[in-house]
């Protein structure tokens, strides 16, 4: 075996003494080792690392191909990182050394679609949608495109849904909704009204007839006669009546209301009567046109007098009657004249006449008007009475005394056998048979042969001409 000896000095070291093998020995470097037989060899041991300083931790320090030189390494250390992602999130790991400890999390799908507010009425029907990490379909109605058309005062109730944006609700136009025919002249006056779209002013009045008279047919009667319009509207005429003055639309006494005899004339005359009334009377009219559906029109007034005179009416004594005979009779020489006027009964009470009946027959009691009465304005007279005492032998004999004014008289006489009135009311017509005077007095009596005689017992309550 050979010994290696260092050439400085005595003595040497066998391969059985070392324990550095070759492997021990850097390459390219010679050594005896414990495996060289006590020969110089070539050691085999190569450093062939590849780490740099960023592989190594830091701190930690190594050797690489350079067993002369100790590097120290720049590796960070992380240690165990944590970390948590949301859905669509990332996580850069970083640069370094981890130890496994570390976790990167995903946050659950109910932390993330929770406090969503929508609910499956909320969302169109058919599509779906997360909430609180569970899958949802909604169920709100697709209406699409809805239209509707109103009419003034309509409504459209909107449907519950979803609407495309595209639909429409339209208000109908105003002449659509007010189609008429009618012009201002078919609208009252005054008024308004709308016709295809457009607010028009009526100008429609009641026409009103003209030319309204009265005049006397009878001591009962008066004709109210007019001329209808030329054209209408117009129905007719209501009249109100009064003896004291114009009576206005509202006074007096409605007498009438309607069209007249002539109603469908344009422009023609016409006319209507009013009867039952008083004798001798004036009477004012209030006239006016009217129609039921436009209101009244003008007003016209007009008057006139009944015919006839009232002499005595009820205990009023217009003609100022006086008991006893004229002194036109020119039969001054009565011997029972003064034994008329101072021996019988005849009476003016409040409301009538009394006559007695005398039952001796002397007397036949006669009136005297205060003023002498043209007879030829009338064609009759009449006396209101009750029989109170009947002679059974006579008729009952009215006398209306007429004077021509020469001093001479004639009478107009009414017979009337009065024994069936016992106590009963009547009505004597006398007619006035001569006209060319004017009558002063009138006289009751019996009646027999063409003679006077003495007073029935009667009651007397109005006499008046007609």
């Amino acid at each position: 075996m050979a010994v290696y000896t260092n050439a400085g000095g005595g003595g040497g070291i066998s391969s059985d003494e070392l324990t550095a093998a070759r492997g021990d020995v850097l390459k390219g470097k010679t050594a005896v080792t414990s495996d060289s037989n006590d020969e110089p060899v070539e050691g085999t041991l190569e450093l062939t690392g590849d780490a740099a300083d960023s592989h190594v931790l830091t701190g930690k320090t190594y050797y690489n191909k350079d067993p002369k030189t100790r590097r120290t390494g720049t590796m960070p250390n992380r240690g165990a990182v944590a970390q948590e992602l949301a859905a669509g999130g990332s996580y850069t790991v970083p640069e370094g050394y981890h130890n496994g400890g570390g976790k990167v999390t995903a946050k659950s799908l109910a932390s993330q679609t929770g406090g969503a507010t929508a609910a499956d009425g909320d969302v169109l029907s058919g599509r779906t949608y997360w909430k609180d990490g569970a899958k949802r379909t909604g169920t709100m109605a697709n209406q699409g495109a809805k239209t509707a058309s109103l009419n003034a005062g309509g409504s459209y109730a909107i449907p519950a849904g979803y609407h495309n944006g595209s639909g429409k609700v339209t208000a109908n136009s105003l002449a659509s909704q007010t189609s008429a025919n009618a012009a201002a002249g078919h609208i009252l006056s005054g008024k308004t009204a709308w016709v295809n779209g457009v607010k028009v002013t009526g100008s429609l009045a009641v026409q009103s007839a003209i030319s309204f008279s009265a005049a006397a047919l009878s001591a009962t009667s008066v004709r109210i006669s007019w001329k209808n319009p030329a054209r209408g509207p117009w129905q007719g005429v209501f009249i109100q009546m009064s003896t004291s003055g114009n009576p206005g639309t509202g006074g007096g006494t409605r007498k009438y209301t309607g069209a007249g005899n002539n109603p469908n004339q344009a422009g023609g005359s016409n006319y209507v009567d009013i009867t039952g009334l008083s004798i001798g009377t004036t009477y004012y009219f209030t006239c006016t046109s009217y129609c039921d559906a436009l209101g009244w029109g003008s007003s016209y007034n007009v008057s006139c007098k009944t015919r006839g005179d009232i002499f005595y009416d009820h205990g009023r004594n217009p003609a100022n009657l006086k008991f006893g005979q004229p002194p036109a009779y020119g039969i001054s020489e009565n011997k029972w004249e003064d034994w008329w006027l101072k021996n019988t009964k005849v009476r003016f009470n409040s409301d009538h006449i009394d006559i007695p009946y005398d039952g001796s027959n002397h007397y036949s009691p006669e009136f005297i008007f205060g003023s002498s009465i043209n007879v030829s304005a009338f064609s009759k007279i009449f006396a209101e009475v009750q029989i109170v005492n009947v002679d059974a032998a006579y008729e009952f004999n009215c006398v209306v005394r007429i004077y021509d004014g020469s001093k001479n008289y004639y009478d107009s006489s009414a017979y009337v056998d009065i024994r069936p009135y016992q106590g009963r009311r009547l009505t004597i017509n006398c007619p006035l048979t001569y006209k060319n005077g004017s009558f002063k007095g009138i006289k009751f009596c019996n009646y027999k042969n063409q003679y006077s005689y003495g007073a029935t017992g009667i009651k007397i309550y109005k006499i008046w001409a007609e």
